[in-house]
C-alpha cells in the first residue's frame, strides 16, 4: 500500500499582501501527477489545509476541484484532518459529500473517539490500514483548563489531556488491526508541536493546545507511522524514520527560503509471520514556481542587487534588508523606481518586504512610522516588536505571550466566522 503524506498546505495566504494562489494551484496540479505516477493508494494531509478560519472563495475552489479530480487517479482515499489554522465547520461541512467519494475529512474532535478511526480499504476491497485521523486539538476537546491554574499547571494538564488522546485512540486501533490477519498497520495523523522539532524563525512561536510542547514518548508504540503537521520544516522526530514532519509545500515565509520542500511516500504492508508492518519512507521534492530571496546591503548595493535578481531570477518574491545608519522610508520607492528604468511597466520580480537592520525600536514610535512602514508588518508582527522592547520578560514569557495572543486572534476570527454561519442560517 502507498501512502502520500502532506500537511500544511495553507490555501489563501498571502505574503506580505502578495496573493499565492497561483502557486498553490501550482502545487496542486503537481500532486496531482505526483499521485498518478507513483500509483498513491492513499492521500493524508495533517492539517491546515487552509490559511484562514475563513478561507476565500478562490481558496475553496482550489481545495473543492483538486478532490474532484483525484477521483479521476489510482487514489481510494484521502484522509484530511484539521489544522490550527482551519475552520473545524468549514471543513466539516462537506465532510459527508466527500466521504461518498471515500474521502475522509475531520475538521475537530468530537465526543466519539470513534469518529477518528478509518479503516481503509485497498483497490480490491480488502481493508488494508488503520488510521488514527487526531486533528489539532483545541483546550476544548481536551476539557483541561480550570480557574486559577497557574501556566505550568495549564501546559501540564494540555500536555496530559494530548498523551491520553493519542494513548485511548492507539488502544483501539489496536483492536481494530488485531480483528485481521496478517494484523494491519496503525497509521496516526496529528497537528501538533512535538519537542525537539527545527522550527524557522518565523514559526518560532509554533505551539501545541495554546501553550506547551508535547514529548514524541506520547505516541504509542503500536504506531507504524505517526504523520505529522504544524511544522514547516520537514524533519525526522527523536531521529526515527516513522515519526516524521513533511512540512509546508510552499516556503511561507523569508525564514524558509533556504529549505528544500518535499511530501513523503510511505510503502507499508504487514509482516504475518512477525505481526507487524514493514514500512519504508521516500521523500519527493516539491518544486517551486516562484523563489523566496534575501537581498542586504545599503542603497547602491540594494540598487545593483534588485537589478540581478530580476535578470536571474524573474517571477520571484524579493525580500531587501538595509543595513544603513538611519531609517530610509523611501527606500522601496527608490527601488521600484531602479526597476521600471529598465523594465517599464513589466517588473519581473515582487518586491514583497523592505527590512532595516539593525533597528533601534527604542528611537523610533509606532506612531511615527510611515504607513507605508506599518504595512510591511502583520498583526502578530507589530506584537512582537512591542514584546522585544520590554525587557522584563524572558525569552520562555515572550514566546508564551506570542502564542496567547495568536490564540486571541484565532478566536476573534473562529467568532466572527460563527456569527456569520448563524447569519446564514437564520435568514438574515
Amino acid at each position: 500500500m502507498r501512502l502520500l503524506h502532506t500537511s500544511d498546505w495553507h490555501l489563501g495566504a498571502s505574503l506580505y499582501g502578495f496573493s499565492r494562489l497561483e502557486e498553490q494551484s501550482f502545487f496542486l496540479k503537481w500532486l496531482y501527477q505526483t499521485i498518478k505516477d507513483n500509483s498513491v493508494d492513499t492521500l493524508l494531509v495533517s492539517g491546515d489545509v487552509f490559511d484562514s478560519a475563513s478561507p476565500s472563495n478562490a481558496a475553496k475552489t482550489l481545495y473543492s476541484n483538486f478532490l474532484a479530480s483525484v477521483t479521476d487517479t489510482c487514489c481510494r482515499n484521502i484522509v484530511i484532518t484539521g489544522g490550527n489554522h482551519d475552520s473545524p465547520s468549514w471543513l466539516d461541512a462537506d465532510a459527508k459529500v466527500f466521504r461518498k467519494l471515500g474521502f475522509y475529512v475531520l475538521g475537530q474532535a468530537t465526543d466519539n473517539l470513534d469518529d477518528e478511526l478509518i479503516v481503509l480499504n485497498d483497490k480490491s476491497g480488502k481493508a488494508c490500514a488503520v488510521i488514527c485521523a487526531v486533528p489539532y486539538l483545541r483546550e476544548r476537546d481536551l476539557h483541561s483548563f480550570e480557574f486559577g491554574q497557574g501556566i505550568e499547571e495549564h501546559e501540564k494538564q494540555i500536555a496530559e489531556g494530548i498523551r491520553r488522546h493519542y494513548s485511548d485512540i492507539a488502544k483501539r486501533a489496536e483492536m481494530v488491526s488485531k480483528q485481521y490477519s496478517p494484523a494491519l498497520p496503525v497509521i496516526a495523523m496529528g497537528h501538533l508541536f512535538v519537542r525537539g522539532s527545527i522550527r524557522d524563525d518565523g514559526e518560532s512561536r509554533l505551539i501545541v493546545g495554546t501553550l506547551g510542547e508535547i514529548d514524541s514518548s506520547i505516541f504509542p508504540k503500536n504506531f507504524d507511522y505517526v504523520a505529522l503537521g504544524h511544522i514547516h520544516t520537514p524533519q525526522k522526530i527523536g531521529g526515527s524514520e516513522f515519526i516524521r514532519y513533511c512540512g509546508s509545500p510552499l516556503k511561507m515565509s523569508f525564514s524558509e527560503k533556504n529549505n528544500s520542500k518535499q511530501v513523503l511516500l510511505l510503502e507499508i504492508e504487514a509482516k504475518a509471520e512477525h505481526n507487524s508492518s514493514n514500512c519504508v519512507v521516500r521523500s519527493i521534492e516539491v518544486p517551486q514556481s516562484r523563489e523566496l530571496i534575501s537581498i542586504r546591503g545599503i542603497e547602491d548595493e540594494l540598487r545593483a542587487e534588485v537589478l540581478r535578481i530580476a535578470t536571474e531570477h524573474p517571477g520571484s518574491y524579493l525580500e531587501a534588508v538595509y543595513v544603513g545608519q538611519h531609517m530610509r522610508h523611501d527606500l522601496r520607492e527608490i527601488l521600484l523606481e531602479t526597476l521600471r528604468e529598465k523594465y517599464e511597466d513589466s517588473v519581473p520580480v515582487n518586491l514583497v518586504r523592505i527590512r532595516h537592520e539593525p533597528l533601534d525600536l527604542s528611537q523610533h514610535s509606532t506612531a511615527a512610522a510611515s504607513s507605508a512602514e506599518l504595512k510591511e508588518y502583520s498583526a502578530t508582527d507589530m506584537f512582537s516588536m512591542i514584546l522585544e522592547k520590554e525587557m522584563e520578560f524572558s525569552s520562555e514569557d515572550k514566546d508564551m505571550l506570542g502564542a496567547l495572543y495568536e490564540q486571541i486572534l484565532y478566536e476573534m476570527e473562529s467568532s466572527s466566522e460563527n456569527n456569520d454561519v448563524n447569519k446564514v442560517q437564520g435568514g438574515e
